[in-house]
């Protein structure tokens, strides 16, 4: 049988690489090593990325990556800080898992072992993979596009402090820095977060194991009073096993504490603020990326709840293995034994976060709908600015210079073109030829087209301006909230007053005016064929 601690080779391997792990036998070189990388790629790295936050604050779009990449490099300093602090805790806690306590006493214990350790090599190299892909996505296209000499942006972040000329000059030692730092980065926050789930879920596995221990107790009715009973070490032998189960869990529990916490709590951050960046993304490498990094996310809290939960269900079916074990006839030490064993199982084993949040998935599900209710709350906020914006619109200003710019020439044009009207109306009575005929009647048809088309368009206005206070009503007031639902019953109360244009203060632009306009001149024609008939 493998030696259980051997699934987290990798992940010590890793934090050897990149400087965390010196090891037994630390060299000075791998000292100097390791001072010199971590200072550059992380210390360094986060300064560099917090002054540049100072410089993006007007560029919203920029400005969603920026803060993206901020809340990942505090997870990041977390977990190194994690590898650090809790060297000691780490090797203690491989120590346990490589006991002869934790080894299966049978082929059906050694099978759920090695079958779970399985599972998690399988999962562990499928999280390799995807979160590799994320990292592909973010950082390829842009050499790809500085290769096509298309304008490209550094990978992560744009270093708005230097000018354009600085990043152009030195464009591929930003981009490999910023790559490489950035590489180191995702290995730190794989390795840590598989180390927290394989602790979780070969907790899980002894479980497994126990309550299988349990359920094959099979007390015989003889020799019930013997210390040697067969059974009765079994009883002992199980008690023991949850015994170092829990020391396990708790050393687990004080290793990820912290850690948990700042990954829990800017995840979430990161997940609003990407669901709020696909408002803002305009190209579909944009989208994707962000896409990619949400789920990234999402599997990074996900993962640990779903763990975290089947902990809690593991650790309060032990009680029920124990009932179903052959209780019934095992001598009263076991008996009391097994009662304070239930007793104890009442309370299950969990992961707590800064003793702040139980890791959980309900508390994952809080998580979701929170940042859910946030990227909600800030959409209403943008539509809510936008009927501010429009009723900045409609109070006037532009139509109110429009107003100021036609009103003289609309009165002069509305009153020439009437007395125009009349007095072509009375040159069909003097027409001698078909030509002046042909004249008057094109000249009256262009006078009556110069009013009508603005009286029209002009009755439309009102129309339109009319109809906004509606358009408002049929919007989705009912789930806004009570700041949304008050701009919205201000515009409409405003809407209640249509726009218009008004010639001199004197008269209306529209249809109304038009018919108005061509009454009175047919009725002036009509004045003057009566007198001209009376004569």
């Amino acid at each position: 049988m493998t030696v259980t601690s051997e699934c987290f080779s990798k992940n010590v391997l890793a934090w050897k690489i990149f400087g965390l792990w010196p090891g037994a036998n630390t060299n000075k070189y791998y000292k100097y090593f390791s001072f010199i990388y971590i200072n550059l790629t992380l210390t360094v790295f986060n300064l560099l990325l917090t002054i540049n936050l100072f410089y993006t604050y007007d560029q919203l779009e920029n400005l969603m990556h920026e803060v993206i990449f901020f809340f990942t490099e505090i997870t990041v300093v977390a977990k190194c800080c994690m590898v650090f602090f809790y060297k000691k805790k780490i090797i203690v806690a491989f120590a346990i898992l490589d006991s002869d306590d934790f080894k299966g006493i049978d082929k059906t214990s050694k099978e759920i072992i090695e079958n779970d350790v399985s599972k998690y090599k399988k999962m562990s190299n499928l999280y390799f993979c995807f979160c590799h892909l994320s990292y592909i996505l973010g950082v390829a296209p842009v050499i790809v596009e500085y290769f096509l000499k298309n304008h490209s942006e550094l990978p992560i972040s744009r270093y708005n402090f230097l000018s354009d000329e600085i990043r152009q000059r030195y464009y591929k030692i930003l981009y490999f820095y910023q790559s490489l730092s950035m590489y180191g980065h995702l290995i730190y926050n794989i390795s840590v977060d598989t180390l927290i789930n394989g602790f979780i879920f070969l907790t899980i596995t002894q479980l497994k194991v126990l309550k299988y221990k349990l359920k094959g107790l099979n007390f015989k009715k003889q020799n019930l009073n013997s210390e040697n009973n067969v059974n009765v070490w079994s009883l002992n032998h199980c008690l023991k096993h949850y015994d170092v189960i829990l020391r396990y869990q708790s050393i687990v529990q004080e290793i990820s504490s912290v850690t948990l916490f700042a990954n829990f709590g800017m995840a979430s951050e990161i997940i609003c603020v990407t669901l709020c960046g696909f408002y803002l993304g305009t190209s579909v490498n944009s989208l994707l990326f962000l896409f990619m990094y949400m789920t990234a996310m999402v599997l990074i809290i996900f993962v640990p709840s779903w763990l975290g939960t089947q902990l809690i269900y593991e650790s309060q079916e032990l009680g029920y293995a124990a009932y179903c074990s052959d209780w019934i006839n095992s001598s009263k030490k076991s008996k009391k034994s097994i009662l304070i064993f239930m007793e104890r199982t009442k309370t299950p084993m969990c992961v707590v976060g800064m003793k702040m949040f139980l890791v959980s998935l309900n508390t994952f599900i809080t998580i979701m709908k929170t940042a859910y209710s946030i990227f909600t709350l800030i959409n209403r906020f943008t539509n809510m600015t936008y009927i501010q914006s429009m009723c900045k619109i409609f109070f006037c200003r532009y139509q109110s210079i429009v107003q100021e710019i036609t009103s003289v020439t609309l009165f002069v044009i509305f009153g020439v073109a009437s007395a125009i009207i009349c007095v072509t109306l009375c040159g069909f009575f003097l027409g001698t030829s078909v030509n002046s005929l042909l004249f008057l009647f094109t000249y009256i048809t262009a006078m009556v087209l110069i009013i009508f088309v603005p009286s029209w368009l002009g009755t439309q206005l009102m129309y339109e301006s009319q109809e906004l206070g509606y358009a408002a009503y049929c919007s989705d007031w009912i789930n806004s909230s009570k700041e949304s639902k008050r701009s919205i019953l201000i515009f409409m109360e405003r809407t209640k007053t249509p726009m218009c244009v008004v010639g001199m203060k004197m008269f209306l632009l529209s249809l109304n005016t038009f018919i108005t306009i061509m009454k009175t001149a047919y009725s002036f024609f009509t004045l003057i064929n009566r007198f001209r008939n009376m004569k």
